[in-house]
């Protein structure tokens, strides 16, 4: 056994000699490797400098394409596969966004990149952004258990940085049908990691932090290298989303390889073991069967889903919901546990109303919900047990902005989904887009379609990447809806036809 007498020798005090001169050592090599990454990041800097002013003009225009792949990276290595820690953790996705914005700032620098002028959109984002700075202020780490600061630079802040990129960055269709294609890819990639978690395949799990037992949470179900199966279900959903918007532009062969590839997608999204991405994946086919179904496709819909609603409220439809319900999950958490955390949902509703009353218009505090909120369950005036939701979080992305944050937070951020979306709406009903266009609206709206009903069951705005997903496509739906598409248009592409039309 490693440490034994034995091996120790007789001398018991040679383990502390060693020790005295192997810590400081390890000290200096630590501070010595901290001072490299740092020369050799501003040598790299300076080399990127020196590159970009002598690359063509056509190599310093994909911008577009560098966001696609700051995505990627983002998902697959993202901190919780590997980081160094520090005063500000450093991690090979944020790395690559440093170096994307001084790639940027360059392209502007020498008039590649133009700036337009701002539009609403941009300044809803950005008050909303400054006024989560100012809410994040006064938070208590150690009550708040989350650093509201290091919440707002890394959810909030770093999601607008990606925005920004992609509102000025100039898109081309083939840039356009390269990210779909590669949401595709990562949405299968991540399905398989996800089939493997689920059936216990570990070895065959990469990244092999997906599958360390000592992060317990969400052990056993598909959560990816996000190490979270919501996070995981939603970016699976919007490979959904970018297959059924591919699939309206591709011949009989590419639609059966799509067909092929949402099996896939679909059973890594089942994978996640989580009810709201399962409604998720379906959202986007959904949107894309109402947009371009005929009106007999869109009644047997409606007919569908009154029918489903009828077998609900039956004593069969209540026998399946409840062991739905009831699924086990998590390794470490029983049956009997995940159907207790849907019952606290009404319980956290409670608590979260009454302290929106207390302060309806500023709130509480961005990430300070824990250090505000344990007062409230005390309270006896609903003669509910309000104790037993001590210590959850909040279950829904637009409550728990509407406590943090106020009225003004969420009105501000669902003013610039809206307009977004309504963008997104406008470009695929418009007669006189091009098709890559509406098929740019299409994705943005199957992406919100995806989005919704995890909002709705969860805070997505504590997840990795979820809102730089969001804000990303935001952005290059404001860049389309602007500018077009950069280049010549294919006068040959075929025509999309709307049910509506």
């Amino acid at each position: 056994m490693i440490g034994s007498a034995e091996q120790k020798g007789e001398n018991g005090q040679q383990p502390r000699l060693l020790g005295l001169v192997i810590v400081p050592a390890l000290g200096v090599i630590s501070a010595s490797m901290k001072l490299l990454i740092v020369l050799f990041l501003i040598a790299g800097l300076v080399w990127a400098v020196a590159l970009m002013r002598r690359l063509p003009k056509q190599h310093t225009q994909s911008l577009s394409r560098s966001v696609v792949w700051l995505l990627l990276i983002g998902t697959v290595l993202g901190p919780a596969s590997f980081a160094i820690e520090g005063p500000i953790q450093i991690s090979v996705d944020r790395v690559f966004l440093a170096l994307v914005c001084v790639a940027a700032v360059i392209q502007w620098r020498f008039g590649v990149l133009r700036l337009d002028r701002w539009q609403r959109v941009d300044i809803v984002l950005g008050l909303f952004t400054v006024y989560l700075l100012f809410k994040s202020l006064g938070g208590v780490p150690d009550e708040a258990r989350v650093n509201p600061m290091g919440r707002w630079l890394f959810y909030v802040f770093v999601p607008l940085m990606v925005y920004t990129l992609a509102r000025f960055s100039r898109c081309t269709r083939s840039d356009f049908r390269w990210m779909l294609n590669a949401l595709i890819g990562l949405g299968l990639y991540l399905s398989v990691m996800a089939m493997f978690e689920v059936l216990g395949w570990h070895h065959l799990v990469f990244p092999r932090s997906i599958v360390d037992p000592t992060q317990w949470e969400f052990f056993g179900r598909g959560r990816g290298p996000l190490m979270n199966p919501i996070g995981n279900g939603f970016v699976i959903s919007l490979g959904i989303a970018a297959l059924t918007t591919r699939f309206l532009d591709v011949g009989r062969q590419g639609k059966m390889i799509c067909l092929c590839c949402g099996v896939i997608l679909m059973a890594g999204c089942y994978a996640t073991l989580t009810r709201s991405c399962w409604i998720g994946a379906v959202g986007p086919l959904m949107i894309a069967g109402w947009v371009f179904g005929s009106r007999a496709i869109r009644a047997l819909a409606l007919v569908a889903c009154v029918l489903a609603g009828m077998v609900l409220v039956t004593d069969t439809g209540r026998l399946l919901v409840r062991e739905v319900v009831a699924m086990k999950r998590d390794q470490a958490l029983s049956a009997k546990d995940a159907a207790k955390s849907v019952s606290l949902r009404p319980l956290l509703a409670i608590v979260a109303w009454e302290m929106f009353c207390d302060k309806p218009l500023v709130g509480h505090g961005f990430g300070q919900y824990f250090q505000h909120s344990q007062p409230y369950f005390s309270s006896r005036s609903y003669g509910l047990p309000l104790e037993q939701a001590r210590g959850y979080e909040h279950h829904n992305t637009f409550l728990a902005l509407l406590v943090d944050t106020g009225l003004i937070g969420l009105g501000l951020f669902l003013l610039a989904i809206a307009v977004v979306a309504a963008r997104a709406w406008s470009m695929l009903r418009d007669p006189r887009r091009e098709t890559a266009a509406k098929q740019m609206g299409l994705f943005f709206l199957c992406l919100f379609a995806a989005y919704l009903p995890n909002a709705v069951f969860h805070d997505m705005t504590i997840i990795p990447m979820v809102q730089t997903f969001v804000l990303a496509f935001a952005g290059f739906v404001v860049s389309v809806d602007d500018r077009g598409f950069a280049g010549q248009r294919n006068a040959e592409e075929p025509k999309l036809r709307l049910a509506m039309q």
